[in-house]
């Protein structure tokens, strides 16, 4: 089991919290493989973690669903952003 730094960004973070931890199984995984720990463990999350418009960051850069994650990496999710 490993933990991993979770922070979500925008109306995700009005949905749980700005950041927390997570575990899971392993020292590391794919972003596909923590959204879908996250959706599962957070209902509430579920619809956000499967739009492919929810934007990972790992170590503040931006990075695709196939990327590795490793414990003690901060992995944080934005959503699309509008404005003027």
């Amino acid at each position: 089991m490993a933990y991993y730094t979770i922070e979500l960004c925008g109306k995700l973070a009005d949905k749980l919290s700005p950041s927390f931890s997570h575990e899971i199984d392993g020292d590391h995984c794919t972003v596909s493989a923590l959204r879908q720990s996250l959706a599962a463990a957070y209902p509430a999350l579920a619809t956000d973690m499967a739009s492919t418009r929810v934007r990972a960051c790992v170590d503040e850069v931006i990075v695709s669903n196939d990327t590795t994650v490793t414990a003690g990496q901060v992995i944080a999710f934005f959503p699309p952003v509008s404005g003027g």
